[in-house]
């Protein structure tokens, strides 16, 4: 069985819940930041863990979770 990558929680989220257009803009600059400042790939790495969890807390507090 292949492992859920944060990347793939990330697709996951934003797909399956009304996250706001701000929100997902928010967190793909971010990951764009990130990868550009990185010479290699991760999709595990705990940066994009930190904004899967950045989702989720949003849409907990908004009750959309």
């Amino acid at each position: 069985m292949q492992e859920v990558t944060a990347i793939d929680e990330l697709s996951r989220l934003i797909s399956q819940h009304k996250v706001p257009t701000i929100v997902i803009l928010d967190v793909k600059q971010r990951v764009e930041d990130w990868r550009s400042s990185i010479s290699y790939r991760d999709d595990n790495d705990p940066y994009l863990w930190q904004q899967v969890r950045y989702i989720r807390n949003f849409l907990k507090i908004n009750e959309r979770l």
